[in-house]
């Protein structure tokens, strides 16, 4: 509930804690002094927005929400901080008004520049990543000849062209900028929070396209880097996507009981998910199937997200068709097509994975033509979003589908573009 924007920011601050139940002593611990606290409620003074973060997350409070109307008050630097936080939390709408009042103010070249990128951001988050894609190329490519902005900069920008191309499926570009990012944060004299950022996503993205050996070293990296700094999002996220990359059953623990005690439900059960897939499916595969099926409803009628219920029905279907239950295999099959049709990218990585388990049970059926037709459809996707080895993947079922039709040089001329495709990948998918 926001509070009325007639109070101080120390009146709204106080009420919130005491509504919490909480003492300056205990609010404030592990955070800053307590006289920090008794200061911003008698508003004599405002810490750092990251510290005033931290105190409202304790408070389970938006910070907007303790800032009010006051917020426009503080110096154009505060409210580029501010700025900052609420991209990095994710609250756009915000950060997209703050980004409005900012605009028309006297700013240096420098906070243009930071006002410039949190919008890139914002337009990627927001259902326009291609204007962001646009206008962060013009950006990095002005830059690199005029050479005016610090390599921090530099590697933010292309930290955040690369998610721009990541959210638009374009792997291949994403790669390459956040590359060019993380080379670039090599030069800066100690590792930052934005070269921590950009060396984690290019460790994602390794992990997804199969450069599991990249993947290793630069999640490695990420995750020293945010155990170091407390940032428990961050780690959680390097941990997982680390524990993909390696199979490594300890840290993907780790990682779960870390979304676990962030209350990250979503993520808490994609790292369940490949527990279940991995491990429990080899002790019980009824009991994985199971709890797949129960965190795909969950994905659909909770999260409202169809396409990663898709995902999740898949692997159920991958589990049983593996332990040999056709039958159950189908009837997940089944759910998955039901739950595709909402969702809204037909063109998703999760699409294509449902293809490869369409055709695969069509193997199971001896259907050859219909395999040959999934496995086409899924290879085609996979390879638009250059993932070049899951793309091969999939083809692969064609190959065997040739094969057990007896038409050997078919068979042939697929394994050949899947060769093809491997060596322009150059690693083994691990999905």
């Amino acid at each position: 509930m926001i509070l009325d924007q007639e109070m101080t920011i120390g009146q709204r601050f106080k009420k919130y804690r005491k509504e919490k139940g909480l003492s300056q002593q205990q609010l404030s611990e592990g955070i800053c002094s307590y006289s920090t606290v008794s200061q911003i409620e008698c508003d004599r003074a405002l810490p750092s927005v990251g510290t005033l973060e931290k105190l409202a997350e304790r408070l389970s409070v938006p910070l907007r929400e303790i800032l009010g109307e006051q917020e426009k008050s503080g110096d154009v630097s505060f409210q580029l901080d501010l700025l900052r936080v609420s991209v990095t939390k994710g609250d756009y709408k915000y950060a997209l008004e703050l980004i409005a009042e900012l605009e028309v103010q006297e700013l240096l070249e420098h906070q243009r520049h930071v006002l410039f990128l949190c919008r890139v951001e914002c337009l990627t988050c927001t259902g326009e990543p291609q204007v962001a894609a646009r206008i962060a190329t013009e950006f990095v490519q002005t830059q690199e000849k005029q050479q005016t902005i610090s390599d921090e900069m530099l590697c933010d920008a292309y930290y955040k062209l690369g998610k721009a191309y990541y959210y638009l499926r374009d792997f291949e570009k994403a790669f390459s900028s956040y590359e060019h990012g993380y080379h670039i944060s090599l030069r800066l004299e100690n590792m930052t929070r934005t070269a921590a950022l950009v060396t984690l996503h290019l460790g994602m993205l390794c992990g997804q396209l199969g450069f599991e050996d990249d993947a290793r070293q630069y999640l490695d990296i990420a995750r020293e880097y945010f155990a170091d700094k407390t940032d428990l999002v961050n780690l959680a996220r390097s941990m997982l996507s680390l524990a993909i990359a390696t199979k490594n059953k300890e840290i993907l623990m780790e990682a779960l009981s870390l979304y676990n005690s962030l209350n990250d439900i979503k993520n808490a059960y994609i790292a369940r998910q490949y527990f279940l897939y991995y491990y429990e499916s080899q002790v019980d595969y009824q009991s994985a199937v199971n709890e797949l099926q129960e965190i795909a409803f969950k994905f659909d009628s909770e999260l409202k997200d169809p396409e990663m219920s898709v995902y999740m029905y898949g692997r159920a279907f991958m589990v049983s068709l593996k332990s040999g239950d056709v039958e159950l295999g189908e009837i997940n099959l089944i759910e998955a097509e039901r739950i595709s049709t909402k969702v809204k990218n037909q063109d998703s990585h999760r699409i294509a994975y449902l293809h490869r388990c369409k055709a695969l049970n069509e193997m199971s059926k001896k259907n050859f033509e219909n395999a040959i037709i999934q496995s086409l459809k899924s290879s085609e996707l996979y390879g638009k979003m250059k993932m070049y080895s899951q793309s091969a993947e999939s083809l692969q079922i064609s190959a065997e589908a040739y094969s057990q039709m007896g038409k050997f040089q078919e068979a042939y001329e697929v394994l050949t573009r899947v060769n093809k495709l491997l060596r322009r990948d150059g690693r083994e998918s691990y999905e």
